[in-house]
């Protein structure tokens, strides 16, 4: 495993996401806001071959399927999807034309796959 998968693979941005770091969203569905690893996502599954990926910030959307996170070595954002928690689903990226150094949802509902 070369160096550069394994820093991006110790970005765990599913397990801060479906562990209940939006605590409003998690009392609503009667879960405690504690920290609970569902499962691990590798950053530079998101990216191209040769990119350096790192997830560093991250929040999940209103409605929990989708994680955001900022990837300030590749200047963007990536989406993962955690409808399956279990199972995360690489959703890309989008480009920020600088280093995203802070990420935030603003309860939108977006059109990522179930």
């Amino acid at each position: 495993m070369s160096l550069r998968r394994t820093t991006s693979a110790v970005a765990c941005v599913l397990a801060l996401a479906a562990a209940g770091s939006v605590p409003a969203a998690a009392a609503a569905h009667g879960r405690s806001s504690s920290f609970h690893r569902l499962s691990t996502f590798p950053a530079y599954l998101n990216s191209s071959i040769g990119d350096t990926a790192a997830a560093e910030i991250s929040t999940v959307t209103a409605d929990g399927r989708t994680v955001v996170y900022t990837d300030s070595p590749g200047k963007r954002l990536g989406f993962v999807g955690i409808a399956d928690p279990s199972r995360p689903q690489p959703l890309g990226t989008l480009a920020m034309g600088g280093e995203p150094t802070s990420v935030a949802h603003l309860g939108v509902t977006c059109c990522w796959p179930a």
